[in-house]
């Protein structure tokens, strides 16, 4: 299970949704409700899986499994 309690603060890291908030509103404080951008970290599990296929060096695309 992943801890979704701790927030990342995304401002100022090339982040749609909170340079989009400061275009449309003036105030600091608007709270942008999108779905492009998350405001909580990568789950570990997911960045391991993603470095074990960087680290394969190789890719591509496969047919999808089914479960």
């Amino acid at each position: 299970m992943f801890d979704f309690s701790k927030v990342v603060d995304r401002h100022g890291t090339w982040c749609t949704q909170w340079i989009m908030s400061l275009t449309v509103s003036a105030t600091a404080d608007l709270l942008p409700f999108t779905i492009s951008d998350m405001d909580f970290a990568t789950a570990p599990c997911i960045i391991e899986a993603l470095n074990q296929r960087l680290i394969h060096g190789v890719f591509g695309y496969k047919p999808l499994e089914k479960r």
